[in-house]
């Protein structure tokens, strides 16, 4: 991670104590290996425990399950930050993306360890073709929402309890109102009877 990026993290770290937000989300990127990202990252996890904030690491399109597993060991084994202080957003759009899970965010999901803990989750769809953020059961969950269930199974399983984004701006606006209570719905059938 360059200098100038863990200057913009401080910044967004101070920003969201101002506006009394909770959680700060980045993306994990790879370049310098798991151990170069966790120790690039070091000084972030000290401020934001210093502010009471968590951080939230999104997938991004190109990041694998296993790049996930290796980042979460590596602060795990170096004890850098508690899954109380650091966890996973899940972006199921970008989930679908990766090459070795192309339309699969169930799979993306299923590959991740159990020590990953997952915190945070951005919820919108696409083909496969690019990150296009359409609104939940607009996509392929239109007329199958299987994977829908299968993950919100998954996260029960995982004792989730964090936020859902619906990370869209649809046009018109009410479809996203009305994925908001389609999702709802769903999570009701999943705490009432499991999949």
């Amino acid at each position: 991670m360059l200098a100038d990026g863990i200057a913009n993290l401080m910044q967004s770290l101070d920003f969201a104590r101002d506006i009394g937000a909770d959680l700060v989300n980045l993306h994990l990127y790879m370049d310098e290996g798991p151990e170069g990202y966790v120790c690039s990252l070091e000084p972030v996890i000290r401020r934001a425990v210093s502010l009471g904030l968590r951080l939230s690491i999104e997938n991004t399109p190109h990041t694998t399950p296993q790049d996930f597993n290796r980042v979460f060991s590596q602060l795990q084994q170096h004890e850098r930050a508690s899954p109380a202080t650091v966890g996973m957003c899940l972006d199921i759009g970008h989930a679908g993306l990766c090459a070795e899970h192309h339309n699969d965010y169930v799979g993306y999901l299923d590959a991740l360890s159990a020590e990953v803990p997952i915190v945070h989750l951005h919820v919108h769809e696409n083909y496969g073709d690019r990150d296009s953020h359409l609104t939940l059961f607009t996509g392929p969950s239109r007329d199958d929402d299987s994977q829908v269930r299968a993950l919100l199974d998954r996260l029960q399983r995982r004792s989730y309890s964090g936020a859902m984004i619906l990370e869209q701006w649809p046009n018109p606006p009410h479809l996203l109102l009305e994925a908001a209570e389609k999702l709802r719905h769903l999570l009701g059938l999943v705490e009432t009877n499991g999949f």
